[in-house]
């Protein structure tokens, strides 16, 4: 009878590659060392392989532009967060359709627009009798259709105040 041949090409002791990423995650000092051999090897190949670094130039680009085109409703979407987390009068404005439900800790709820919950929950939804509908679908809309009646134009927190004053209410 003829023993088994052995190949170098075996993959019997081989790790795969989330396997052995879990082990080495596992040891601080390791997954130092492994981050810092990783980096230097991606900085060497951008420096030593002009495709390479042709090709990460055009993708860094790309993202950029891509940013820039949904700028306008992440922008709106930050600072809506921003405010309502912030200013407890700005909850108490007269809302259109929606008016903000702020928790202390992220409550699930689904959805009305997207059919979606949180799995941790979210402390920010948006609420119409009945119905919840999370921050990023709420913010979608143009910037008339989300802030509270007769505050559409203003785009800046001083804007809000402003007019706030201006509508007969008294300043924060």
């Amino acid at each position: 009878m003829q023993s088994p041949r052995l190949f170098s090409s075996c993959r019997i002791n081989y790790l795969p590659t989330a396997v052995e990423y879990a082990r080495i995650k596992a040891d601080p000092e390791k997954y130092e060392q492994y981050l810092l051999r990783e980096a230097t090897r991606q900085r060497n190949r951008y420096w030593q392989n002009p495709e390479f670094r042709r090709r990460t130039k055009e993708k860094s680009r790309l993202r950029k532009v891509g940013y820039r085109n949904t700028r306008e409703p992440y922008a709106r979407r930050t600072v809506l967060y921003n405010w309502v987390f912030r200013y407890t009068w700005f909850r108490d404005l007269p809302w259109k359709s929606h008016r903000p439900l702020l928790y202390n800790q992220g409550i699930k709820h689904t959805c009305s627009s997207c059919g979606m919950s949180r799995n941790n929950g979210s402390k920010l939804w948006w609420t119409d009798p009945g119905t919840f509908t999370c921050h990023t679908c709420y913010t979608k809309a143009s910037w008339d259709e989300v802030m509270p009646e007769g505050y559409g134009d203003c785009r800046t927190i001083a804007d809000v105040i402003a007019r706030r004053a201006q509508l007969g209410g008294s300043p924060p």
